[in-house]
Parts: C-alpha cells; sequence; structure tokens
C-alpha cells in the first residue's frame, strides 16, 4: 500500500519545478482575481447602495471574455503563451489598480469601474487558455491528465475559499453582495 503511495508521489506533477512553479503562479493569481472581484464589488455595493451597479460590474467582467476568447487563442498561437499571460496580468493589475488610483484622485466615477472592468475582463481569458498550450511542454503528453487533477481542484478550492471569507467578510450579505 505504501509503495503504491510512493510510486504516485514519485511521478506528480508537483516533484516537476517548472510545473510548481506554474501551479504556484496560478494559485496566486487566481486566488488575487477572486479577491479584486470581492473588493471591488463590495466597493460598488458600499458606493452606489445599487445591487443593479453590482450585477453590471459583473457582467462587465464576464460578457468580453466571451467574445475575446477565440482573439486571444489567436494571439496564444502567434505569440508566445508564457509572454501573452505575463502582458495579461499585468495589464490587468494595471487597469484594476486604476480604480483606487481614481478614487484616490477624486475622480471615479461609475462609468469608469465600468469600462475598465470590462477590460480586464476582456484579456481575462488569455490566462486559461494559455496555460492549455503550455502543460504539454512541461509535462509529457501521455501523463497530461494528471497535471490537469492538480490544477482543477486548486482551482476549486481556492473559489471555495474565497466564497467562506467572502461569507465571514460580508456578514448579512449573499454570495454576490447583495443584502439578504
Amino acid at each position: 500500500m505504501f509503495s503504491a503511495f510512493k510510486i504516485a508521489m514519485d511521478r506528480s506533477p508537483l516533484r516537476s519545478g517548472p510545473f510548481l512553479r506554474l501551479w504556484l503562479g496560478l494559485s496566486i493569481s487566481y486566488l488575487g482575481d477572486q479577491f479584486t472581484l470581492i473588493a471591488l464589488l463590495w466597493f460598488v455595493l458600499q458606493l452606489t447602495g445599487s445591487g443593479i451597479a453590482v450585477s453590471l460590474v459583473i457582467l462587465c467582467f464576464q460578457l468580453p471574455a466571451m467574445l475575446t476568447g477565440p482573439l486571444l487563442g489567436a494571439l496564444l498561437d502567434q505569440w508566445q503563451p508564457r509572454l501573452v499571460i505575463g502582458i495579461d496580468n499585468c495589464v490587468r493589475a494595471l487597469l484594476i489598480g486604476a480604480i483606487p488610483s481614481l478614487y484616490l484622485l477624486g475622480v471615479l466615477q461609475l462609468w469608469h469601474i465600468y469600462v475598465l472592468a470590462v477590460l480586464a475582463g476582456a484579456l481575462a481569458p488569455a490566462t486559461g487558455a494559455g496555460i492549455r498550450v503550455i502543460l504539454p511542454h512541461l509535462v509529457a503528453e501521455d501523463a497530461l491528465s494528471g497535471p490537469m487533477l492538480y490544477l482543477q481542484p486548486a482551482c476549486n478550492l481556492r473559489l471555495c475559499l474565497v466564497q467562506l471569507l467572502r461569507g465571514l467578510w460580508l456578514p448579512g450579505r449573499s454570495a454576490l453582495g447583495f443584502i439578504d
């Protein structure tokens, strides 16, 4: 029994340095994305008191991703995926970072949040698609199902953790920040 466990651990993709770095980077990135969404939704709710405004922010993040996914896929075919993912994450950080900057300058309006959310949402599929392009280069083709099993539960665990923290952080509110 223990020898089977040892064999499984020896073949674990987390023993591969490049895959481990990818997994850790994705974990941090996805966790940051979720906390950003929580903070932004809470900020919009506090700013406007409107559930509709919160819903529009969610729509602004989600809708562009459906439209830009194929374009970003073509971009990943032309350019190095690692570069595209890096640019994606940096540009999205700058876009989201513009919100508190505009707020501190006293010029932030709700439409600014919508526009920045649309732009950030449009770039969001680049990382997910880029991972699918990079992964076959990090892991042997016959072992691809294993690493995917590591990536998906880690993503789900992060989402569950964020939902738990959201519930603790915003007591009396539902998962989307609306008053129960």
